[in-house]
């Protein structure tokens, strides 16, 4: 398995918040669509629009599902906040 540079950014914050890297990408995907929605002037405009906003939404958790799919043997563990405890 190749560690990315998206994977150490990951355990260092499921290390840090103290949860598993699986929970703290998608933290990391709320706070990216906070960011759009509060910084871009017509992000809140299209992010209110249903059929943008579920497509927003699924293309973050195919984001998401890719990463932790991504794992192969190690994907127990990439969900468990215990194992990144230590």
């Amino acid at each position: 398995m190749r560690v990315t540079f998206v994977d150490r950014f990951l355990i260092f914050l499921a290390i840090k918040l103290r949860i598993s890297p699986l929970m703290a990408h998608v933290l990391l995907m709320v706070a990216i669509t906070a960011l759009f929605a509060g910084m871009a002037p017509d992000a809140a405009v299209l992010l209110r629009r249903l059929d943008y906003l579920a497509i927003w939404f699924l293309t973050c958790a195919f984001g998401v599902f890719v990463t932790w799919f991504s794992k192969g043997e190690h994907r127990g563990a990439w969900a468990r906040a215990d194992v990144w405890r230590e």
